[in-house]
């Protein structure tokens, strides 16, 4: 009892271990057991057959190592008895890890309105030996030689606008072949915008014009508009439909009278623009004045009521003497 067996080669014996009754917590582990009868009968009491993670080689084992850490994915099982096992057998089966692909960038269902930029990272313990890529359906595939690459521009101008997927490919010098996806959004569409009202040369005053405009675009980012191909801009808060809303007071008030030329421009969240104008007229009337007076009219209106009037009393006299 209380043995150790470790570090041995045990090769072309009937019995490579054997632990009889009786024979019992012993330890059995880091040998290697090749070409034996039986490589280990076990029909002792509480014998161990590795020591956390160090176990024994059997040349007869038949699991494997997917993890490649050199020890099997399932025990080795003991003959004998006592029903022992090697929890930890050593083993290699060669590289069976696929190389780890991480795409970086772009993210995952993001927009984009020109051929992307894909930043890899690429590792394998064996080495790669090659990496490409393809769009999902192409059927095409593309070598990439660097971690950063731009997609194809021929195949850019073949997808569709809407969803695709990139799938990265990497294998190593065993073959062993892993990929990676991400899934882009293609959109290559401008906002379209139309104007409801004003009509081209509406005329308007004092009081500054209603715009009634329509703007279609799932993705809007921004919408604004100019005046007289100024350079300041006037942001609106706007949505992908209709949209009403009047030119501040403040704004239209400094504008001269004449043809007037509205701008109307919307983006979205790639960067597609659309832009439409309207001209309208700014007339402000004229403010409306009392006539001229004509030149001694109060004079000779007075003269004519105090005559009338001397009129008047004298025939009143008249009257009263008769």
């Amino acid at each position: 009892d209380l043995n150790i067996i470790r570090n041995n080669l045990i090769i072309n014996n009937l019995y490579g271990v054997y632990l009889a009754t009786g024979c019992d917590i012993n330890g059995v582990y880091n040998n290697t057991f090749e070409i034996n009868g039986l490589h280990a009968l076990d029909d002792g009491l509480n014998n161990y057959w590795n020591l956390t993670n160090i176990g024994n080689y059997w040349d007869n084992y038949t699991g494997v190592d997917l993890n490649d850490d050199n020890i099997g994915d399932t025990p080795y099982l003991i003959s004998g008895a006592s029903l022992s096992t090697d929890y930890a057998p050593h083993w290699s089966d060669g590289d069976d890890l696929a190389p780890n692909i991480d795409i970086l960038s772009p993210n995952d269902n993001s927009y984009h309105g020109d051929p992307p930029i894909i930043d890899i990272s690429v590792s394998d313990a064996g080495g790669i030996n090659e990496t490409w890529y393809t769009i999902i359906g192409s059927g095409e595939n593309y070598t990439v030689e660097t971690s950063s690459f731009e997609l194809n521009s021929t195949l850019w101008m073949d997808q569709a606008q809407g969803s695709f997927t990139i799938r990265v490919f990497a294998n190593d010098s065993a073959g062993n072949l892993g990929y990676e996806d991400v899934i882009l959004i293609k959109d290559t569409i401008n906002p379209f915008l139309m104007i409801n009202s004003p009509l081209t040369g509406a005329p308007f005053g004092t009081t500054p014009p209603t715009i009634n405009l329509t703007i279609t675009e799932l993705h809007l980012f921004q919408f604004w508009f100019t005046i007289n191909d100024s350079s300041t801009i006037n942001l609106v808060v706007a949505n992908s439909g209709e949209n009403i809303f009047s030119i501040d007071n403040s704004i239209w008030d400094l504008i001269p009278e004449g043809h007037v030329l509205i701008s109307f421009f919307a983006n979205d969240t790639v960067g597609n623009s659309g832009t439409i104008s309207v001209t309208i007229i700014k007339e402000i009337p004229d403010e409306p004045t009392e006539p001229a007076a004509i030149p001694g009219f109060s004079v000779i209106t007075t003269l004519v009521s105090l005559l009338v009037g001397t009129i008047i009393a004298s025939r009143t006299k008249i009257r009263k003497l008769r």
